[in-house]
C-alpha cells in the first residue's frame, strides 16, 4: 500500500480530472439504483473499496469525506443510460465521461489522487467484481 500511495503522490496535481466510465456504472442508495453520478456517492464508493483492501491504511475520518465533498464537484459530463444484464435482472446505470473539478489543498489532493488512481483498479459503484463500473483516467 505504501508503494501505491507513493506512486499516486508522484502524479501531477490538476484542478480537473476526467473519469471515463468504460462499463455500466451504478450506485445504490436507499435500496434503489442511482443512475446519475454524485460526488458523495463517488467518494463513498472509492473510500469503501479502499478501506476494504487496505485495512492498515484506512481513510475513514468523516471530516476527510466532508472536506473532499466540499471541494470537488462535477464540472461536466457526457453520459448515457445503460442496463447491465445479470441473469434475469437488468441493472440500470450509466456510462460515459465525467469531468470533476476541485479546489483541494495539498494534503487532500494527495488523498484525491490516490483514490482516482485506485479507481482504475477497483472500479466505481456496485457490482464491480462482475464487470460493472470500470474506470479509465
Amino acid at each position: 500500500a505504501n508503494a501505491f500511495w507513493n506512486h499516486a503522490a508522484s502524479l501531477t496535481d490538476h484542478a480537473s480530472h476526467r473519469l471515463h466510465l468504460v462499463t455500466t456504472t451504478a450506485f445504490r442508495s436507499k435500496e434503489r439504483f442511482v443512475i446519475f453520478p454524485d460526488v458523495h456517492l463517488i467518494l463513498q464508493s472509492l473510500l469503501s473499496k479502499w478501506n476494504g483492501v487496505a485495512p492498515n491504511m484506512q481513510v475513514c475520518d468523516p471530516d476527510v469525506l466532508r472536506m473532499l465533498e466540499e471541494q470537488i464537484w462535477i464540472r461536466d459530463y457526457r453520459l448515457q443510460t445503460q442496463r447491465f444484464e445479470l441473469k434475469a435482472q437488468k441493472i440500470p446505470g450509466f456510462s460515459g465521461t465525467i469531468w470533476l473539478q476541485n479546489r483541494l489543498p495539498a494534503p487532500l489532493m494527495e488523498i484525491w489522487k490516490g483514490l482516482l488512481y485506485f479507481s482504475t483498479f477497483s472500479g466505481l459503484g456496485v457490482k464491480t467484481a462482475l464487470g460493472m463500473g470500470a474506470v479509465a483516467l
